[in-house]
């Protein structure tokens, strides 16, 4: 039998080299398939690019988890407390499968002045790791890992415009001193630009050493502002967050980005419904198409059709005729979309040739990423649906009478 229907493809197939009318429409459905198949490729890659693009953009900067006091303040500085009374283990040893790095930290909200203009800031002090930072870093450098170099600091290109203030120049930062009459003021030395790429950040963030924050807002050697915990997989931030909740005391609490982002974490998730979308959207076109192309392809064999049950073949033997029919252009498109698709993707993350606004999007270039599971779950997933609905038209077989469509032209 499957020679049989080798040999009948094989005849379908010369008819249709030959000059058929169905020619120029196969020619149109492969294309369309691959089409779908390049559209598919490149919304899965695109939005999985963009949504770990901004994760780890903002895990670079922040972290997976913070670990922070409970007292009162106003969303900016960061209470500080006594690791010691905070924490009961130490993290990184007890969890070293799920914590990648623990880094002290702290932030105070103040006021950079330069010797032109002023800005509100947020001054982050961090304890030794600026190795993240240095990943946006435009000009400059990071401040130096000496102690006897606390004033060093790191601002965003947007404070740098601001202030109108270069590389080498004293800023005095001052900030609330509470009960006191007069602010805090301490002079820091301008070493680092960078650029975030994230308004909210870039807005007002000035990066220094922690030991330069604790000397500006007068706390103790030992005292923090919280941690900045990083994991080995993002995935495990809901467990690590309620593990951490487990494993610190009543005076702080364990918050993950997703929670102090919000607004940035719930567009990004819009990405997987627009995903969804486009996948739904390109598998119906072409199932459509297929049927569309199967059925003119069925119509205008109805004579072979009658001669071949006159003969005395089963539906079963023509329906599977024209579905291995369906199922070769099918296979033809997809493997075409897959090489361009893949084609293309591989090129943009090559060569970044498509850009983005940083102020909409947080990146300036369209990210790559295309988990080899994604790849084979959309040619599965499209294979299959597209044979399922391929069955519709071979339904048209049946009320075909042999007669009839011997004498059909």
């Amino acid at each position: 039998m499957r020679e049989t229907i080798l040999f009948f493809l094989q005849r379908l197939r010369s008819s249709q080299k030959s000059g058929s009318v169905t020619g120029p429409i196969i020619r149109i459905a492969t294309a369309s398939v691959a089409l779908g198949m390049v559209v598919m490729i490149i919304a899965a890659a695109t939005g999985i690019g963009l949504q770990e693009a901004i994760r780890n953009k903002v895990s670079d900067l922040s972290g997976h988890i913070q670990i922070t006091a409970y007292k009162d303040s106003d969303g900016q500085t960061t209470p500080p407390f006594l690791l010691s009374e905070a924490i009961e283990e130490d993290l990184l040893e007890a969890h070293p499968n799920l914590i990648k790095s623990v880094e002290p930290y702290g932030t105070l909200a103040g006021i950079a002045k330069s010797k032109k203009e002023f800005e509100g800031i947020v001054f982050k002090g961090l304890d030794s790791d600026f190795s993240n930072y240095s990943n946006y870093l435009i000009r400059g450098n990071i401040p130096a890992q000496a102690d006897s170099l606390p004033y060093e600091i790191m601002v965003s290109e947007y404070l740098a415009n601001r202030l109108q203030i270069d590389l080498g120049e004293k800023i005095a930062i001052y900030i609330n001193s509470g009960s006191r009459s007069k602010p805090r003021v301490r002079t820091f030395k301008l070493v680092g630009i960078f650029e975030t790429g994230m308004d909210f950040m870039d807005e007002s963030l000035v990066v220094g050493k922690l030991a330069g924050l604790r000397k500006l807002n007068l706390w103790q050697e030992e005292e923090i502002g919280g941690l900045e915990i990083r994991l080995h997989n993002p995935n495990q931030m809901e467990e690590a967050e309620i593990l951490l909740h487990q494993k610190t005391s009543f005076l702080v609490k364990a918050e993950s980005i997703e929670r102090k982002y919000p607004q940035v974490f719930q567009w990004i998730e819009l990405f997987d419904l627009n995903i969804l979308v486009v996948l739904i959207i390109m598998i119906l076109v072409a199932g459509i198409n297929m049927i569309t192309t199967l059925l003119i392809l069925m119509i205008e064999r109805t004579p072979m059709i009658g001669t071949l049950k006159a003969l005395g073949a089963e539906k079963k033997f023509i329906r599977v005729l024209f579905l291995n029919q369906g199922m070769s252009l099918l296979a033809r498109g997809m493997i075409w979309g897959n090489l361009i698709g893949l084609g293309l993707i591989l090129i943009q993350h090559q060569f970044e040739l498509i850009k983005l606004d940083p102020g909409t999007y947080y990146v300036d270039h369209v990210p790559i990423s295309f988990p080899w599971f994604w790849f084979f779950g959309i040619n599965l997933g499209t294979g299959i649906i597209t044979l399922i609905m391929l069955w519709i038209p071979s339904g048209y077989i049946s009320k075909i009478q042999p007669v009839k469509a011997i004498r059909f032209e």
